[in-house]
Parts: C-alpha cells; sequence; structure tokens
C-alpha cells in the first residue's frame, strides 16, 4: 500500500491510526436532561432482549447513560445508588418481582417514571401495576415495533414529555378507574384512547371488539364507565343490557353511535330502561363532548388535587 492509496487509514503525528469516531445514527434524538445525559435503567432478565435494546438505544438515541440489572434485588440496588430519570423493566424476572418492588420503591420516597414492557400481562396484573397513582407508569406489550418504543421512551424524556401533573385524575379511593370501552372500529377506538390519554391519568382502559369479549370483562371486573357503540358482533347492546341486569351488573354507560342518533323512537326507549345510567354520545362528536361526558361519571373525588 502506498502513501497515497486512498484505502491507508489516517495517521497522526506519532504514527498511529486515528479512531474515526462512529457519529449518531441519524434520526437519533437526544435525551438530555439540562446539562447531563438522562439516566435509564434497564432491568430484564434475558439478555437477549437486554442486547436489542441496548442496540435500539443506540440507533434511536443520544445523550444518555444506559445501566443494566437482571433482578428485581439489583434494580433498588441502582435505584439507591442513583434515581434514574427513567426506569424500563420487565414484569416477572428473578428475584423480586415488578409488582413486588413498587411498594419498595414507594418507602423509598423516590420518584421516576417507570416503562413496563412484558408480554402476557392479566387485566387483573396491569390493574394492579397502574394502580399506584404516585408513580408514572406506562405499559409496552411485547412484542413491540422499535417505532413503539422510541415513542414511549419520548413520552417521558423526550423534548415535550407528557406532564402528568396537568392532567385530571380519574383514581377512585385507593384505585384506579376502570374504562372498558367497545367499539369493532379501530378508527373509533383509536380515538378514544388518544383522547382520554390527552386528558385524563390513573385509568385503565380495557378495550374490546365484540359483545362478547365486553361481557367476559364486565363480569371479572365491574367497569367504573363502560363506553360503547350500539351495533357490534357478538352479543347486541340489548342482550349486554340484559345480562347486566340479570347479574345485577350497575355502572353509567356512555352509548356512543350514529345510529342511535339518528333515531329518536330508540333513543327514549334506552334513556327510559330503569336502573341504569346511559348518556347518548352521538357519533360523530365533539371532543370536549367526550371529555365530559367522562368527567360526568368519573368526576374526580377531590377536585383540589388536579
Amino acid at each position: 500500500m502506498s502513501e497515497d492509496d486512498p484505502q491507508k487509514p489516517p495517521q497522526n503525528r506519532s504514527g498511529k491510526e486515528e479512531q474515526t469516531p462512529k457519529p449518531p445514527a441519524p434520526e437519533s434524538v437526544s435525551l438530555l436532561k439540562g446539562n447531563r445525559p438522562a439516566r435509564i435503567l434497564l432491568c430484564d432478565d434475558e439478555p437477549t432482549v437486554r442486547d436489542c435494546l441496548r442496540i435500539i438505544f443506540e440507533w434511536t438515541f443520544r445523550d444518555y447513560e444506559l445501566a443494566q440489572c437482571d433482578t428485581g434485588h439489583a434494580t433498588l440496588r441502582e435505584v439507591a445508588h442513583q434515581t434514574p430519570d427513567l426506569l424500563i423493566t420487565d414484569c416477572n424476572h428473578v428475584g423480586l418481582n415488578f409488582p413486588d418492588t413498587i411498594p419498595i420503591l414507594f418507602k423509598m420516597q423516590t420518584r421516576f417514571p417507570i416503562l413496563v414492557a412484558s408480554a402476557g400481562l392479566s387485566p387483573e396484573i396491569r390493574e394492579h401495576i397502574l394502580s399506584f397513582p404516585t408513580f408514572d407508569i406506562a405499559l409496552l406489550d411485547k412484542p413491540f415495533t422499535v417505532a413503539q418504543l422510541r415513542n414511549a421512551v419520548l413520552q417521558f424524556l423526550g423534548p415535550n414529555p407528557r406532564q402528568t401533573q396537568h392532567l385530571i385524575s380519574l383514581a377512585r379511593p385507593n384505585r384506579t378507574a376502570r374504562i372498558v370501552l367497545l367499539d369493532d372500529d379501530s378508527t373509533a377506538r383509536d380515538l378514544v384512547r388518544t383522547m382520554l390519554s390527552l386528558w385524563f391519568r390513573d385509568y385503565l382502559l380495557i378495550e374490546c371488539t365484540t359483545g362478547d369479549e365486553a361481557w367476559r370483562e364486565v363480569t371479572r371486573h365491574t367497569p367504573d364507565l363502560f363506553i360503547t357503540d350500539y351495533g357490534h358482533t357478538g352479543y347486541s347492546f340489548d342482550e349486554l343490557l340484559h345480562r347486566f341486569y340479570r347479574s345485577r351488573s350497575k355502572f353509567p354507560i356512555l352509548l356512543s353511535s350514529l345510529y342511535v342518533g339518528a333515531c329518536p323512537e330508540l333513543q327514549q326507549r334506552l334513556l327510559a330502561l330503569p336502573g341504569y345510567s346511559i348518556e347518548l354520545l352521538n357519533k360523530p362528536f365533539p371532543l370536549e363532548s367526550l371529555k365530559s361526558q367522562v368527567l360526568k361519571f368519573l368526576a374526580p373525588a377531590n377536585p383540589a388535587e388536579n
């Protein structure tokens, strides 16, 4: 190789080859917290998962420090050593499971956002995890896409992180509010889910696409609010009402429908049903109408806390 060989690595004055620094990946987002890099703690007992997340972070973000651990006890030690800006954790791992660490973290009087990335969480476990209003917790179902992980991280550490203290709490005494949403239109579900997340906190949203799914969820845990369309597959709305009545399940119902809004006779019949608290929200509806209807049923127990 000659001195003029373009393939020869550049050398410094000492004759040693210069190490060209690896540039950050294009479109990477800075996670800088003031004048320091963000501190991220990752806990997962699967080495492959940790390696995958580390690589995704390297190519998606910059200005961060990533610490890794594989047990619940190790997580507590890391938190005690230095409070992270974000904890990313699986729900089940060696030693203490994540739900078991929450009360310990509470006693440590340390607060930071938590992203629980796990698979196969039951509705009961999901509700339990989200029932700690002093922690800002989000769930990310495995397997997830790179875009989903990126968006989940940015909601906590991005240029405009979500400010949950400005959201209205729907918490019931000592627990989160439970909302069941039934609609076979994915666009309608996406709209309701998005708007609720922009207005409220301290709630668990269970989404269903059929009347049968909704019936199973209601019988598993009575919701604080049932948001439903009128027409869907499986049990019809009328059949669901009949089943609710026979099981003596009592909860408010927000009926969002285009069909009912065009049928005054049906509106009168539904609103006259005894023993039910039903409100109609005609599609397409103004977004503020959805917000006001939810607050009508789930107004904060102590408005001063919001």
